[in-house]
């Protein structure tokens, strides 16, 4: 993610939200050396969501949710990150990509058969 934040710099930030607590958070964050990324923690626990490696959630400037679930590292290893990658060109240039968007349909139906 560190990566990503600064490749990303003044487009899109990375934040990771802990549901366990600050401490375990920033615990985390430092395990991992994150630098560039913003760490925080739930003040309670969230209603949908998921770990990292099974996805990201992508909000825009204003919270308002662009994809509620990427692929899953888990599910599809190295082609997560391509979709995440794909999911960020698609909100940065404004264009819907092809690409895109049949990768948002895939973790859109992959996030209904969770819930």
């Amino acid at each position: 993610m560190d990566i990503w934040a600064r490749v990303y710099a003044g487009q899109v930030r990375f934040v990771c939200v802990g549901c366990a607590g600050g401490d375990l958070a920033v615990r985390f964050g430092e395990e991992l050396q994150l630098r560039d990324c913003v760490i925080s923690a739930a003040t309670r626990s969230p209603s949908w969501g998921q770990l990292g490696c099974s996805g990201f959630i992508v909000l825009d400037s204003d919270l308002r949710v662009l994809s509620r679930k990427t692929s899953a590292y888990l599910e599809v290893r190295e082609q997560a990150f391509r979709d995440l990658e794909a999911v960020l060109a698609e909100f940065i240039s404004g264009i819907e990509l092809p690409h895109a968007m049949a990768l948002k349909g895939r973790a859109e139906q992959h996030a209904g058969m969770a819930a």
